[in-house]
């Protein structure tokens, strides 16, 4: 079986951290299925360890994205929070990020499943790491009514097909009617998931922490 790991996201709090997460879900994943490919989607402004990374074997396909302008991107949403307080602008960016990173995935070759993480995020599936990997379902950390009243936007694993459609939101026009329509980033996703009949269920873990770091400098 054929697994991209994409981690999308800026580079923070450093490159080194970046790469240790990503080396404890690889080696996970390597344990059971050893045919992966790892793929760091970041901003192309977000210089911060590129040189180290470029050098190094661990990652072997980088994406460097163009920032859409944060002034462009408020005048086409004609908004500047959701309803719930969430920058607009913040939630553009990483529903941009992970539809064109998982397009170009899906371009550059023939996976099996797509594991969805981001840059700051610790994961660890431990024993339920198998459990994860079902044809047609999105996986998940949590999705409303089990245990959580949305879902969770961090982390995910499925069969490409099911990845690239819960995320497609097709055009721009349709996903600024998605943040317009949306109290939390997380509906978004949930909406395009509820709206294309995907099923989604949530697999066990041993960790999942956010980088207390994240946002030092």
């Amino acid at each position: 079986m054929k697994i991209a790991l994409l981690v999308r996201g800026p580079i923070r709090p450093n490159i080194e951290a970046v790469l240790s997460k990503v080396r404890v879900i690889k080696k996970e994943i390597e344990s059971k299925f050893n045919d992966i490919d790892v793929f760091l989607s970041t901003w192309k402004e977000d210089v911060l360890g590129v040189n180290d990374l470029l050098r190094g074997n661990e990652v072997e396909n980088v994406f460097f994205l163009k920032k859409p302008d944060a002034k462009f991107v408020y005048e086409y949403l004609r908004t500047t929070h959701l309803s719930g307080g969430q920058t607009a602008y913040n939630v553009f960016l990483q529903y941009y990020m992970s539809k064109v990173s998982l397009d170009l995935i899906s371009s550059y070759g023939n996976y099996d499943f797509i594991v969805h993480s981001r840059t700051d995020l610790s994961i660890s599936l431990g024993g339920s790491l198998e459990s994860w990997f079902v044809e047609g379902v999105y996986k998940t950390i949590h999705v409303p009514g089990v245990d959580s009243g949305f879902i969770n936007d961090q982390f995910s694993i499925s069969d490409t097909k099911t990845m690239l459609s819960s995320w497609n939101y097709e055009s721009l026009e349709n996903l600024r009617e998605l943040i317009s329509n949306s109290e939390i980033p997380e509906h978004i996703l949930w909406n395009m998931i509820v709206s294309r009949n995907i099923t989604a269920e949530i697999s066990g873990y041993d960790v999942w922490e956010l980088d207390p770091n994240r946002h030092k400098k």
